[in-house]
Formats: structure tokens, sequence, C-alpha cells
């Protein structure tokens, strides 16, 4: 597998945080949130405090994450899936 230097991964970094559409932004932000609360709801020992409407609600924000990617130019997308390959360095 050809993987990018440590260096030209840095740049390519800056340059997606720099030029990444803003909805695709938003459903990459959308998507954190929700992982939290899945994590949550999965590994929290304490009682799941989720209400019907809670959860309703996160769908909800799902679901017009998804809208705002389908919309989002093809070109944003492709450099969401390559932040996604690339991933994020803790710290940055």
């Amino acid at each position: 597998m050809n993987e990018l230097d440590p260096e030209r991964k840095s740049k390519a970094r800056r340059g997606i945080a720099s030029s990444i559409d803003n909805s695709v932004e938003i459903f990459a932000e959308t998507l954190e949130r929700l992982k939290l609360e899945r994590h949550a709801a999965d590994y929290d020992p304490t009682p799941l405090k989720l209400k019907r409407k809670s959860v309703l609600n996160l769908i909800d924000e799902a679901e017009a994450a998804n809208l705002l990617l389908d919309g989002a130019p093809d070109d944003a997308k492709r450099q969401l899936a390559f932040a996604c390959v690339v991933g994020k360095r803790k710290g940055s």
C-alpha cells in the first residue's frame, strides 16, 4: 500500500480543514456526536437516561446530516473520505 509520508499527510489535513464544504463539516460533527451517544448507550454502566423523544431527535439529526451530505459536491465527499482514511491525530 502506498502511504503518504507524514509531511504530506499533515499538509493534506490542513488543506482539508481549511477547504471542506460546510455541509460535510456539519455531517462529520453530527456523526461524531452520534458516535459518542451510541458509545455511552452501549458501554456506560449507569442506567440509560435517553427518553424516546431524545432518541427520535437523534434519528432526525442523523437523517438531516445524511441529506446534507447527499447534497454536498462530489469533491467535498472525496475530501471527507480522504479525511476518514488519513485520520486525525490526537491533539491536532
